[in-house]
């Protein structure tokens, strides 16, 4: 009798900001930061973390790169 292959499902999450009627997906964030990186002459190759902080009160998000590099994203 042959072995039956089970396939794993990939589980989706998003998580959502939600705040004074706006909302964001933090993943959007995340794909923001990296493409402002990017489009600044960096290369992927180079990515190895995005951290995003984002604050509400100054409709803002903030990121860095490989703990280095700065940006800011406006909500």
């Amino acid at each position: 009798m042959a072995a039956r292959k089970t396939t794993a499902k990939k589980l989706v999450t998003k998580v959502y900001i939600q705040y004074a009627g706006q909302e964001h997906v933090l993943s959007n964030l995340y794909d923001l930061a990296k493409t402002q990186w990017l489009e600044a002459g960096h290369e992927e190759k180079d990515l190895k973390s995005i951290d995003v902080y984002v604050k509400p009160e100054e409709n803002n998000a903030y990121y860095v790169v490989n703990d280095t590099d700065k940006g800011c994203i406006g909500l």
